[in-house]
């Protein structure tokens, strides 16, 4: 990729599609050497988001805008983070609102900009999803419509390049944007755990970092909040040549929402 040297140090980004190549080439203007390694792939299932009847939609994913088609009249967009917000905008939302956080956040935003007597709520998500929105909602006194969109399915073994990397111990850093990705990569580890001892696991939350405690990382970095800018701090600080330098990575993609 242009602006990696071929000695520069290398990054693992273990992130699927889109989202993967465009942090590819923001860290690889940086000087990094990234190495792609999707641990899933997202996978369509169910049908489009059905925006009609709802007083507005949610979305803590990117990837659940995949086939999100919104034409006039639709109903405002609440997105996790800056991310997801930007897909709802690419996908023709005009009212998008970020809560720039979690899905706590989310809901908080919610309760403070929705009646719940005003009309149900769509959430459109993953198959699985890290936290429950959805009755925090309801909690709240929503009534919730929930679609299922898109799912990940789990991809095979390291390509051959990352493979070498891990085992020959050339690998200075891997980003993990969800604990699914950071659990499948632990599941994987024992066959190279004598290489990551001087490479860096960067984390955009605690939870992500959870199933990395045992992979044999040198050290693990958890993002300080589970979005785009604190990620980016904290793969700053991952960097082997100058311990928390910081400026830069001011193209890299948001981090909110699981893979």
């Amino acid at each position: 990729m242009a602006g990696a040297q071929a000695d520069a140090p290398s990054i693992l980004i273990t992130r699927p599609g889109p989202a993967a190549a465009r942090l590819a080439e923001a860290l690889s203007a940086e000087g990094w050497r990234p190495l792609l390694w999707p641990l899933h792939q997202i996978v369509d299932e169910g049908p489009p988001p059905d925006l009609s009847g709802c007083q507005a939609a949610f979305f803590t994913s990117a990837n659940a805008l995949r086939r999100a088609t919104a034409g006039p009249g639709a109903p405002p967009a609440f997105c996790v983070g800056a991310a997801t917000a930007a897909a709802a905008r690419r996908a023709g939302f005009a009212d998008v609102r970020s809560a720039e956080g979690d899905a706590a956040a989310l809901a908080r935003l919610a309760a403070r900009a929705l009646d719940p007597g005003a009309g149900a709520l769509a959430f459109f998500r993953g198959r699985d999803v890290a936290a429950d929105l959805a009755g925090a909602l309801r909690a709240a006194g929503f009534a919730m419509r929930e679609q299922v969109v898109y799912a990940a399915a789990q991809a095979g073994p390291p390509p051959p390049e990352v493979e070498a990397a891990l085992r020959g111990g050339a690998l200075s850093a891997a980003c993990f944007y969800s604990p699914r990705a950071a659990a499948r990569f632990a599941a994987f580890a024992g066959a190279w755990r004598a290489g990551l001892g001087c490479a860096a696991a960067v984390a955009i939350s605690a939870a992500a970092a959870a199933p990395l405690a045992d992979a044999g990382f040198g050290r693990v970095i958890v993002a300080e909040r589970p979005d785009g800018a604190a990620m980016r701090a904290a793969l700053a600080m991952a960097r082997p040549w100058g311990a928390g330098r910081r400026e830069g990575l001011s193209g890299l993609a948001g981090g909110d929402g699981p893979d």
